[in-house]
């Protein structure tokens, strides 16, 4: 497995952490009121290299961090990777919520994907990208809980190809927690 040089863990509000192990790689960053989603992005501010941002709820395989850097690499460090994101239908501008959550076609990180898939809307907690892209600018994310789209849409703006990658069904799985306090609970 490729080493991590740097874990930042961004916790919204003044929430106590879990124990961690004592590892000066790891930095615990603060945020003096919720962020919500939008928190994953401070942590990356002038930060040059590989970004790949990770979600609480989900679990992550041991060749990970390969397989993420990799699709990177083979992209020329040009889009953004996922293993999680959606796609739109062709047609008129979707413009209400209700539509986005009926008429995406949404391919959830636990399943099956036979060969990597151009998306119009990618999973922040699945997603990995080099710093050449450019910097993501996530103080101008004027609603909470909408980071995936906000992403897409500068990507979108920036030309910048979404992509998710091929893999077998079970490679990322869900850690189940209390499901009210989610974001697509929350945001329904």
């Amino acid at each position: 497995t490729i080493p991590f040089t740097r874990l930042q863990i961004h916790v919204n509000g003044k929430e106590p952490i879990p124990d961690l192990p004592p590892d000066n790689r790891i930095q615990v960053l603060f945020s003096d009121s919720d962020l919500t989603d939008i928190g994953k992005f401070k942590a990356i501010d002038g930060y040059e290299g590989y970004i790949l941002t990770v979600d609480d709820d989900i679990h992550y395989p041991p060749d990970y961090v390969e397989r993420m850097v990799k699709k990177i690499e083979e992209n020329n460090r040009t889009c953004f990777i996922g293993v999680h994101g959606a796609l739109l239908p062709i047609g008129p501008e979707i413009t209400r919520w209700s539509d986005y959550t009926l008429l995406r076609r949404t391919h959830i990180f636990e399943t099956h994907l036979f060969s990597d898939l151009p998306v119009n809307v990618i999973g922040t907690g699945t997603l990995a990208y080099h710093t050449d892209i450019g910097e993501i600018p996530w103080r101008d994310f004027d609603y909470n809980r909408m980071v995936d789209l906000h992403l897409s849409v500068h990507a979108q703006n920036k030309k910048t190809p979404m992509k998710l990658i091929s893999r077998e069904r079970g490679w990322l799985r869900e850690i189940n927690q209390d499901l009210e306090d989610r974001i697509w609970q929350t945001a329904k």
